[in-house]
């Protein structure tokens, strides 16, 4: 039985994906972040302490969306104005767990944006089809989220 495009999500082909386990973090997958030309756009339930957002958006602090669950509003305040070229937005039920890299980079997995310091795991994808779906889907609940304006 193979995957078929429905209402819960798409169907795609791709010869490019690598399961990452509790070795990698969301340091090292945006360790390359100065060198991106396109957007980055992040999902995340809560949101890291400002050292490590420091230690991640300084080499960037530019060219990023990224959607938390509205119980971080405090933590998303003090990104925005840290970096107020870095755009937030805040969401109720935010609770996916997403890394798009433009053009056809994708991370799904089970970590928060931070240290999680759990036993975490994270699938990677190189696919131009995943990455738009993705996108557009990261897209539609940028349109419900609250932005977090600058202080």
């Amino acid at each position: 039985m193979s995957f078929q495009t429905d209402g819960g999500g798409v169907q795609f082909r791709c010869n490019d994906i690598k399961i990452l386990t509790s070795g990698s973090t969301w340091s090292t997958r945006l360790s390359q972040i100065g060198k991106v030309k396109g957007e980055i756009l992040i999902c995340t339930y809560s949101l890291p302490n400002l050292d490590y957002v420091q230690g991640i958006f300084a080499k960037r602090p530019y060219g990023i969306k990224m959607i938390a669950n509205s119980r971080f509003r405090h933590k998303a305040q003090q990104i925005k104005a840290l970096y107020p070229e870095i755009e937030v937005g805040l969401l109720e039920d935010m609770h996916k767990k997403t890394l798009l890299i433009e053009p056809q980079t994708i991370f799904i997995g089970s970590a928060n944006f931070g240290k999680s310091g759990w036993r975490e795991n994270c699938v990677g994808f190189h696919s131009p089809d995943m990455f738009e779906f993705c996108r557009a889907e990261f897209y539609m609940d940028w349109q419900e989220a609250e932005k977090v304006r600058g202080e």
